[in-house]
């Protein structure tokens, strides 16, 4: 029975922790990593600001917990469903798309926590900017890599640089990411989509494959 007791009370735990950190995550995709709060997340929640501080030993503490929960929603929302994809080409591919739906579906109030907390950060050293920069790298890897193995596999002309591909495809996500939230519609999404795939199309070997790929209009 205390084991019991024991397990409900860590898994009530677990639950009131994710929930803080889901309301985190999107409080700093709109207002930045630095408008998250303890106080801000209890009165938000309805919860009391002890309940709160129980889950966390300080503000960074809090800051570097929501930067690895927002990196594992990016993992479930883009890389896991890109890396079910073929190998190849179709898995390059699915990584851009996955990554440009998640930005448009409009799932975080901000649409882009990554985008707000590095304005955010990307010149004050610490922690947080080193942790930023960890997963910048990571998410950078993860497509270089799948376009290495699409030249391995002969679907992409070799001699493209994956780095500097990888820089044009954020680019043009990010800036459709910051139109659409400005501007109030998802005309900006379609517009990068059909942006990577100009990009994209010479690179092949067999141009027939791009167009077998998924696309999704706006609704406006």
């Amino acid at each position: 029975m205390k084991r019991t007791t024991t397990d409900q009370r860590l898994l009530r735990g677990d639950r009131t922790r994710r929930q803080i950190l889901t309301r985190a995550v999107d409080i700093a995709s709109a207002e930045g990593l630095a408008s998250v709060s303890l106080g801000r997340l209890a009165y938000d929640l309805g919860l009391s600001k002890s309940g709160v501080n129980g889950h966390f030993a300080g503000r960074q503490a809090l800051q570097l917990a929501v930067v690895s929960f927002a990196a594992r929603l990016y993992a479930d929302r883009v890389g896991a469903p890109a890396m079910a994809a073929p190998e190849g080409l179709p898995r390059v591919w699915a990584f851009c798309h996955r990554w440009l739906e998640f930005m448009r579906s409009g799932e975080l109030s901000g649409r882009s926590f990554f985008l707000t907390a590095v304005v955010d950060y990307d010149a004050r050293p610490g922690a947080v900017r080193d942790t930023l920069l960890r997963y910048r790298r990571r998410w950078e890897t993860v497509f270089t890599q799948n376009w290495e193995q699409a030249q391995n596999l002969g679907h992409v002309r070799a001699g493209i640089d994956p780095r500097q591909l990888f820089l044009e495809v954020a680019g043009l996500i990010t800036v459709a990411t910051l139109d659409a939230q400005l501007c109030g519609n998802l005309e900006p999404f379609d517009l990068a989509q059909q942006g990577i795939r100009q990009r994209l199309l010479p690179l092949l070997t067999d141009q027939s494959t791009i167009s077998q790929q998924p696309t999704t209009r706006a609704t406006h």
